[in-house]
């Protein structure tokens, strides 16, 4: 699990993540499948982010994550409040996989 760590302005690795009751009764996921080749990559990505910024889920999971958007997400202000499941450098979905915050 990586975590961002606001002091460095990265995401480490070491950085764990702890678990706290909040004492909810409801978990809000968003999972979305990323890549449709290239067809307008960058307006989806632009629509999914503004989504996820608004929704503020608890857990987001995407399937055919590629290094471009796992950069992408990464970088918005919305995913340093998350752990992410690998690092910005997006080496875990080469050339494609799940991505999860």
């Amino acid at each position: 699990v990586w975590r961002r760590v606001p002091a460095a302005h990265a995401w480490d690795p070491s950085a764990r993540a702890g678990v706290a009751d909040g004492g909810r009764e409801a978990l809000s996921i968003v999972s979305y499948n990323v890549w449709f080749e290239k067809h307008r990559m960058e307006e989806r990505f632009v629509e999914l982010f503004a989504i996820l910024s608004r929704r503020r889920p608890d857990l987001v999971c995407v399937q055919e994550a590629t290094r471009v958007f796992v950069e992408d997400l990464l970088a918005q202000p919305f995913a340093r409040e998350y752990v992410a499941s690998g690092g910005p450098d997006g080496a875990t979905v080469y050339p494609y996989g799940v991505f999860i915050l």
